[in-house]
Formats: structure tokens, sequence, C-alpha cells
């Protein structure tokens, strides 16, 4: 997936929109190229993948974890 303006700044804007008011909960660093953060507003709880690793597709571990615009109650 190629990143340029338009989709930095839709990615930017939904991150801007749902997390506004979160705070961050817990770090974990799966791999040496990968963090994973649970962040918290008053009313649900989030995670967020960031991966500097080049091509596509998830992790292994990904059968737990669910992108935030699948299903924002994650427990």
């Amino acid at each position: 997936m190629a990143l340029d303006a338009a989709t930095l700044a839709l990615v930017a804007n939904e991150l801007n929109s749902t997390l506004l008011d979160a705070k961050i909960d817990k770090i974990f660093e799966p791999t040496r190229d990968e963090v994973l953060m649970t962040l918290r507003t008053r009313t649900q709880t989030f995670k967020l993948l960031l991966s500097a690793r080049s091509g596509v597709g998830l992790p292994a571990w990904h059968e737990w974890y669910v992108p935030p615009h699948c299903n924002n109650d994650v427990s």
C-alpha cells in the first residue's frame, strides 16, 4: 500500500477523532520493529499497532488483535 499524502491525512484524521482524549495504558514491544499500545478513553479501550516493518500483513499474533475500526469494545 502506498503511503501518500491523502492516505496519511485520512489516517491522521481517524486517529485524531478516535483517540483525542485517550491515555496510554500499556506499551508492548512484540518484535524489535513493532510497538503495540493499549489506549483508554473514559468509555472505550483501543489497541494501536505501530510497525516499522516493510511489507504487508499482520504478525503471527494477529488472532487476538482487532483493529480499532473493526471492534472498539476490547476488554
